[in-house]
């Protein structure tokens, strides 16, 4: 695979200060971990077809055919219509005149731009976070990565990686910055199908991703801002990184 230089860029900002709302939301975040809200129809359907996708069931190209999912999940059209609108919101599907619904397809050098993207908006993240975050939003923080490590020892990697977007995504909300949230939700959902589908010539084991957030968490309970950045940046390139070394073949 052809694969673009490494990136060299930094990010700099101003200070960003959490605001009531975000230390409360911390807090409760805990005890919410091991609750969970009543799933709609739209919302089944989604998890089923988001998965079929990560895990390349459902390859790019393939059509999506509204009735076929229907009927195999034994709903009406209308929440697997509500489904697909939010997979392709996420860059899942692309949907075409007529609702013609095709698994979107995304080229390496696409797929480099979205981890290039996505790993400047993390790291502008975490340096606004790093000098001011609280005990309950570490405390959060330190529950979400241990439930990774949790799913990586069972070796259940669409576990892992659903809980891996939580600490993420929940980072970004901790920002404060809803622009950011909304750019950075379609970047997620393709790196997501993308270490799915592509990890294992250059991980031995999905233990690797789940304890590769160590040190970022190292970084954010020092309070260490460029600690934390680079931590980030590292973390999220990382795959980019094994790319540029062959495979072990043992």
């Amino acid at each position: 695979m052809t694969r673009p230089p490494k990136p060299r860029s930094s990010v700099t900002s101003e200070p960003l200060k959490l605001s009531a709302a975000d230390k409360g939301s911390a807090a409760d975040m805990a005890p919410a971990l091991h609750s969970a809200q009543p799933l709609s129809l739209a919302d089944h359907v989604y998890e089923r077809v988001h998965d079929e996708i990560l895990t390349g069931a459902l390859s790019p190209g393939s059509r999506v055919v509204e009735l076929d999912i229907a009927s195999r999940m034994g709903t009406s059209q209308g929440p697997v219509r509500e489904a697909l609108q939010r997979l392709a919101r996420e860059g899942l599907v692309v949907r075409h005149a007529r609702s013609s619904t095709f698994v979107a397809a995304v080229s390496d050098d696409e797929m480099y731009e979205v981890f290039e993207t996505r790993a400047l908006i993390e790291a502008f993240v975490v340096r606004q976070l790093a000098g001011r975050i609280g005990d309950p939003e570490l405390a959060a923080a330190r529950q979400m990565a241990e439930k990774m490590v949790e799913a990586a020892a069972r070796d259940d990697l669409l576990e892992l990686v659903k809980w891996d977007r939580r600490f993420h995504r929940q980072l970004v909300e901790w920002s404060g910055r809803e622009t950011l949230l909304r750019a950075w939700d379609p970047l997620y959902t393709q790196i997501q199908r993308f270490i799915v589908q592509n990890h294992r010539p250059y991980y031995a084991d999905v233990l690797e991703i789940a304890r590769g957030h160590g040190p970022l968490l190292d970084a954010l309970i020092n309070h260490d801002v460029e600690a934390a950045a680079a931590a980030m940046r590292a973390h999220v390139m990382d795959v980019w990184t094994r790319m540029a070394t062959p495979p072990s073949t043992s």
